[in-house]
């Protein structure tokens, strides 16, 4: 994937990601404040050129020829288009003077798992469209909103529905944070029992957080560059929204650093006891050498072919050399123990 886009000119629109055999699908929603549609369509000719506010979803980032289509449509920037279909793109967001266009890493629960997927959204003249790579997504509570027309999504234009989509990601890192948060109760609680928890156990955990954090961190900078230069897009009456939506990632970055924080700190403390365990075995080992040193050596004086030693024709000779042995392995004992090496 990197060696593809090393080797490729700047705006050259080629996916990177793994889903290429997913299907294209592409929903069109149509609404106003007293009515809405939801339509199929299969190809960007269909898009009307209305009045109506319109959210265009584009599932399958691998059809690149839909991406071209829609540059052409709308005089998109190839470069914008080069980080719709690039995975490896971080998150922004770049406010034009036709265009508000940012780039979000999607995770949320799916089957058990914690899906990662990368999603672009762009809002241009009245129309929101977002580009997914595979079919599940996080914006159910934005449909459910359209269709039964609940709270003042309806009511406004397309810059309202761009910040309910963003903030529908949003509230899905939270959701992200939170569990993890749960898995690390879990580990925390469990590391009370020995050896219930290896250092291997939380390597997921870890590597998820890393992930969120990379997914929600580039986003401080990008939102708050964003909204200091009062994008023609977003209006005025919709700016506080999209404050919100950076108070938010503020507080889910803080959040993240301190579980990552709390999870460094657990996985150290099983080093550090790993380490301890492991002192303490060398410790046990080096005083049972220690005490047969000496042994070893009377042993060795004393097993020699001499014709003639001292005691060897002595029947006492023998419970004498083995009272002698435990007499110094016990002196020996008393002696680390006062110096509490054990």
């Amino acid at each position: 994937m990197t060696d593809i886009v090393k080797n490729q000119a700047p705006g050259t629109i080629t996916y990177t990601g793994t889903y290429q055999d997913v299907p294209l699908d592409m929903v069109l929603y149509r609404y106003t404040q007293s009515d809405w549609t939801k339509t199929e369509i299969q190809s960007i000719d269909e898009l009307p050129d209305d009045e109506s506010i319109k959210w265009l979803n584009i599932t399958g980032l691998s059809h690149t020829h839909v991406i071209r289509s829609l540059g052409d449509r709308f005089a998109i920037d190839p470069l914008i288009l080069e980080d719709i279909v690039n995975v490896a793109q971080y998150s922004k967001m770049q406010s034009e003077e036709n265009l508000l266009f940012s780039v979000w890493k999607m995770i949320y629960k799916k089957n058990e798992n914690i899906e990662h997927e990368h999603v672009s959204i762009l809002l241009i003249d009245n129309c929101v469209i977002t580009f997914q790579e595979n079919q599940g997504d996080v914006f159910e509570s934005v449909r459910r909103r359209l269709e039964r027309n609940q709270g003042i999504l309806r009511k406004n234009k397309a810059d309202y529905l761009a910040f309910a989509l963003i903030d529908s990601i949003v509230d899905h890192y939270y959701e992200t944070l939170n569990l993890l948060n749960r898995e690390f109760d879990e580990y925390e609680t469990a590391s009370l029992e020995p050896e219930s928890v290896t250092t291997e156990s939380l390597y997921p955990l870890r590597k998820e957080l890393t992930k969120l954090k990379s997914a929600v961190f580039p986003m401080k900078s990008a939102l708050s560059r964003v909204l200091t230069r009062k994008p023609p897009m977003i209006s005025k009456d919709v700016r506080p929204y999209y404050r919100d939506v950076y108070d938010n990632i503020l507080q889910l970055s803080e959040q993240i650093t301190t579980v990552r924080e709390l999870v460094s700190g657990l996985h150290e403390s099983q080093l550090s006891e790993l380490s301890d365990k492991m002192n303490r075995i060398m410790t046990t080992l080096t005083i049972f050498s220690a005490v047969f040193i000496p042994l070893s050596f009377l042993a060795g004086v004393f097993g020699m072919n001499f014709y003639v030693m001292p005691g060897l024709n002595q029947p006492q000779a023998f419970p004498l050399f083995i009272t002698a042995c435990f007499a110094i392995a016990a002196m020996m004992l008393i002696i680390f123990k006062r110096k509490k090496w054990f």
